[in-house]
């Protein structure tokens, strides 16, 4: 018996996992080969065995790491685009609604420079709090910049989603972050877009809610501006012209 053992196991092939090997193709291998423990090798010496559960539980960790903005705990940049992304294929696939918005803090810069970039992190970090308490569970609100935001209303036409950013506005102007330089108010500055086939992809349909947000900008700050309101001013091309080269940009980065 024992020289059948010790036959069967010097005939098995050797499997293992390099450190290049994506997480993918290593839980592949343990499934295939019904491996249920992976052991930790540091320096050739052995550390520990990680079970193909605490294994996986530990790679999800790390990919939702990935897609999270550290300072805000909201979605980073990489996330809101691949969200932006699949809501416009399912948009395009079920005739469906999308309303897109870009916020933008008025006068960051101004706190960061009065009160140092401490503050300035406290106050993005309040904006956030808001964002989370007050959307739905199926919208998604990322910071795609410094003091950018991002959000998405799945479902949501164009009148609804300036409804709900009008509600921000006046919530974010209302609140009073305590920082470590005493309270602080700020404001923000919203551009709001519902999203329709003249938008083919989301580098196009950021443009428009980041010309809109210009336009809000533009006639004062701390205020929402879309296509409904019809008082707004053609931007001169110029502007357009270098907004697309800059979102264009910023995805290719990606």
């Amino acid at each position: 018996v024992t020289s059948c053992l010790v036959q069967t196991v010097m005939t098995q092939s050797i499997i293992s996992c390099a450190p290049e090997d994506s997480v993918v193709t290593t839980l592949a291998i343990m499934n295939k080969n019904n491996i249920r423990h992976l052991p930790v090798v540091v320096n050739g010496e052995p550390l520990t065995m990680l079970s193909i559960r605490e294994f996986d539980i530990a790679c999800q960790h790390l990919e939702a790491l990935s897609y999270t903005d550290e300072l805000t705990e909201l979605p980073n940049r990489r996330y809101f685009m691949g969200a932006l992304d699949r809501e416009m294929a399912r948009q395009q696939r079920t005739g469906t609604v999308l309303s897109v918005a870009i916020l933008d803090l008025d006068h960051f810069k101004h706190i960061n420079d009065t009160f140092g970039h401490d503050v300035g992190d406290q106050v993005l970090r309040h904006l956030g709090e808001i964002l989370k308490g007050r959307l739905r569970g199926y919208d998604v609100a990322g910071r795609i910049g410094g003091e950018e935001f991002g959000l998405l209303f799945p479902d949501t036409e164009l009148a609804d989603a300036v409804t709900v950013c009008t509600s921000l506005r006046d919530q974010i102007r209302d609140c009073k972050v305590a920082t470590s330089a005493g309270p602080i108010n700020f404001t923000a500055s919203f551009g709001v877009a519902e999203l329709d086939e003249q938008y083919p992809d989301p580098a196009t349909a950021l443009i428009e809610a980041d010309r809109l947000l210009y336009v809000a900008k533009r006639k004062g700050r701390d205020r929402v501006a879309s296509s409904l309101d019809a008082s707004l001013a053609p931007l001169q091309p110029s502007y357009v012209d270098v907004c697309t080269q800059t979102v264009k940009r910023k995805v290719t980065q990606q």
